[in-house]
């Protein structure tokens, strides 16, 4: 019996990319394997509704063509049931593909899906919001609301960001709590990582796990600006836990507090929750999802 698998993908995600998904789909899936249909997102939030809907309906697959926010909406939508997540990577940092080592090129991403090598990973929750690689406050969490609001996204766009951002931007004071350990810090940003990539190439927490039912606690302190270019480059080549302004802890649970609401990094999208605390969590194996072999 054929496979249902919907293919979801977003218009915004790497513009003019999903004309030529589509194009890939209809020439490189295994049609003797699968039922398929393609939809397209219109608007934020359109993706978790789409998901949820084809899960209802028993759909053995959905795949989501965009970056690493609309990945985080279709999980919203089929979390807690039986359908199997796939990524067709054409957003700009594209963490999960990267960890995952998910083929960048549509043509092959679609290929992996007709191998339908499934494995089990976790997924983090900020109060109770889910997240799949990462989320963050501070610094990170800033960048991501400028960017949400960029005429063009791209590396550039980010980069560009952060080096007119960076030396302006003030510390803030954070109450840590997690496995008995209490943590007041002045700190860039504090970031928390189900998987070792924060996009792009770049790791916050190189040796985090996403099958390991833990949270790599990252908290970054910001360093003198002269110092900042050797920040990058540990950043890039991933050995910012050799950095003397990085504290790296690992949880299956954690709290933050600070005194004004928070604003938060999921999975490169920026939330402003309406709260001066955040209590994050795990959950081991709570999604099923394509790989490679």
């Amino acid at each position: 019996m054929k496979r249902k698998i919907l293919f979801i993908l977003n218009p915004h995600s790497g513009i003019g990319r999903h004309l030529r998904v589509e194009g890939s789909i209809r020439r490189y899936l295994d049609k003797s394997l699968f039922d398929y249909e393609v939809v397209h997102t219109k608007h934020p939030g359109h993706a978790t509704t789409l998901a949820a809907a084809a899960a209802a309906a028993k759909t053995d697959i959905v795949a989501v063509a965009g970056g690493d926010g609309s990945v985080n909406e279709v999980v919203n939508g089929i979390y807690g049931t039986d359908t199997i997540l796939a990524l067709i990577p054409t957003g700009s940092g594209n963490g999960l593909a990267r960890y995952l080592k998910i083929p960048l090129r549509a043509t092959t991403a679609i290929q992996l899906i007709n191998e339908l090598s499934v494995t089990k990973i976790d997924l983090g929750f900020v109060n109770e919001r889910l997240f799949v690689s990462i989320a963050g406050v501070g610094f990170d969490a800033h960048i991501a609301d400028m960017y949400s609001r960029a005429n063009y996204r791209g590396f550039m766009t980010y980069f560009s960001m952060i080096a007119s951002s960076f030396q302006a931007y003030k510390p803030k004071k954070y109450t840590l709590q997690f496995e008995g350990k209490t943590i007041k810090e002045k700190a860039l940003l504090i970031s928390f990582s189900n998987s070792n990539q924060f996009g792009y190439n770049t790791s916050f927490a190189p040796e985090a796990s996403i099958t390991d039912g833990m949270l790599d606690i990252s908290i970054i302190k910001k360093p003198p600006l002269l110092k900042t270019p050797l920040m990058g480059h540990l950043l890039y080549f991933k050995r910012i836990n050799e950095s003397s302004y990085v504290d790296i802890y690992r949880a299956r649970k954690a709290v933050v507090k600070k005194k004004k609401k928070i604003m938060v990094n999921i999975d490169g999208e920026a939330v402003e929750m309406n709260t001066k605390k955040l209590s994050l969590r795990t959950e081991k194996k709570a999604l099923r999802i394509i790989v490679p072999k």
